[in-house]
C-alpha cells in the first residue's frame, strides 16, 4: 500500500465515530493541527498511530462489559466468576486467567501513553513560540494520568494477589478492578476511588525533597499544599501507634527505601549531621538517588513514580517473605485497603 492510500484511509477512520473522551479527541486534535500547520517529519507517523489507537478503542467500546454475564459465554465470565477467579489466582499464571477485555485494555493503556510521548517528542522539537500556551502541560498531565492508570491496575493486583489481606477486601478489590478495566477506553472522569489514589501521586509529583532531619516535614507541607484530596492527608496524618504505615510514608515522600533512610540517618549519627540534603545522598546513595529529584524538572518524569513504587513495592514483599524488619505494604497499598474498608463501611 502507497504512502497517499495510508493517508487517505487515516481520514476515513477519522471520521468514525470516536472511542475517546472529549478530552483527548481534543488534544490529539490541537496536536496535529499544529505538527501539520508545522510541517513536522513526524506529522505522518502519529496520524498512522492515532489510525490504530482509534481501532483498539473502538474494539473495547465494542467488546462486552465485564459486569454482565452473558448464557452464550462458553467461559460463563460474569462479573461474580471473574471476582472469584482473581481472588484465587495463582500469581503465577497471572495473565493467562485475566478476562480477555482485561488484556486488551492494559494494551490500550501502554499503546495510549506510548502514543501521547511521541507527540510529546515531536512537539518539543518545534519553535517553542508557535506552541500554544498551556498545550505542554496538558499533554503531560494525560500521559500521567495514563500511567497512573496502568499504575492503579498494578496497585488493585497487588492487593488482590497479598495472602494477607482479608478476603472480603480482595473481593473489593477485585470489583474495582473490574471497573477500572471496563470503563478503559472513555475514562472520562475516574470514580471517587480513583480520583483519590491518583491525587496522591499528582501531589507527589510537585513535591521538592529537602530530605533535611529525614523526618519529612518539608515534604509534608508541600504535600499539603499540592491539592491531595483531604480523605486522603487525613489519613497519613491522622495519629497512628502502627510504625509500618509511618516507615511506608516515609518511603513514598522520600522516594526511597526503608533501608535506604535508616543507611542515611546512620550516617548523620556518624558524622554528628542534624540535617543532609541532595549532596549527602547522592554520596551515600550514589546508586538510588532520582536525577534530578522529584518536582526538580519542570514536569516530573511519571515514570518516576512508576518506578519508585515498584522499587518500594518489591523490597516490602522481600521483607515480608523473609520475615525482615520495615513497612510490608507500600504506602499506597495501605491506603486502599483504608479506601476498601471505607466502601464497605461507610459510616
Amino acid at each position: 500500500m502507497n504512502q497517499s492510500s495510508q493517508t487517505n484511509e487515516i481520514k476515513e477512520a477519522s471520521d468514525t465515530p470516536t472511542p475517546f473522551s472529549k478530552r483527548l479527541e481534543k488534544l490529539l486534535t490541537e496536536g496535529m493541527n499544529l505538527l501539520k500547520k508545522c510541517n513536522s517529519p513526524s506529522y505522518q507517523w502519529l496520524e498512522q498511530g492515532e489510525m490504530r489507537l482509534r481501532q483498539l478503542g473502538t474494539l473495547l467500546d465494542e467488546y462486552p462489559s465485564l459486569h454482565q454475564l452473558y448464557n452464550d459465554d462458553p467461559l460463563q465470565q460474569g462479573p461474580e466468576a471473574i471476582i472469584e477467579t482473581l481472588c484465587d489466582l495463582n500469581p503465577l499464571e497471572l495473565k493467562l486467567r485475566l478476562p480477555s477485555k482485561a488484556v486488551l485494555a492494559e494494551s490500550y493503556w501502554m499503546l495510549k501513553s506510548q502514543h501521547l510521548k511521541g507527540m510529546q517528542a515531536a512537539i518539543r522539537a518545534l519553535d517553542a513560540d508557535l506552541i500554544p500556551r498551556g498545550f505542554r502541560k496538558t499533554l503531560h498531565r494525560e500521559i500521567s494520568r495514563m500511567i497512573h492508570i496502568h499504575l492503579l491496575a498494578q496497585l488493585l493486583i497487588d492487593v488482590i494477589l497479598n495472602p494477607g489481606v482479608p478476603g472480603p477486601l480482595k473481593q473489593a478489590a477485585a470489583s474495582n478492578l473490574i471497573d477500572l478495566w471496563d470503563q478503559s477506553a472513555q475514562q472520562e472522569t475516574l470514580s471517587d476511588f480513583f480520583r483519590m489514589i491518583n491525587s496522591l501521586w499528582d501531589a507527589r509529583a510537585m513535591i521538592q525533597v529537602q530530605y533535611g532531619t529525614l523526618l519529612g516535614t518539608t515534604e509534608l507541607m508541600q504535600l499539603l499544599e499540592a491539592e491531595c484530596d483531604p480523605v486522603v492527608l487525613d489519613f497519613f496524618l491522622e495519629p497512628t501507634e502502627r510504625e509500618e504505615e509511618a516507615y511506608a510514608f516515609q518511603e513514598f515522600l522520600f522516594a526511597l527505601t526503608y533501608e535506604e533512610i535508616k543507611l542515611l540517618r546512620a550516617y548523620m549519627e556518624e558524622k554528628d549531621l542534624s540535617v543532609i540534603g541532595h549532596d549527602v545522598v547522592e554520596q551515600v546513595l550514589p546508586d538510588r538517588a532520582e536525577r534530578p529529584p522529584f518536582g526538580q524538572a519542570a514536569y516530573t518524569d511519571p515514570h518516576k513514580i512508576y518506578r519508585s513504587y515498584k522499587r518500594r513495592r518489591s523490597q516490602a514483599r522481600y521483607r515480608s517473605n523473609s520475615d525482615q524488619p520495615g513497612p510490608r505494604h507500600t504506602a499506597e497499598q495501605f491506603l486502599v485497603l483504608h479506601l476498601l474498608r471505607a466502601q464497605q463501611d461507610p459510616s
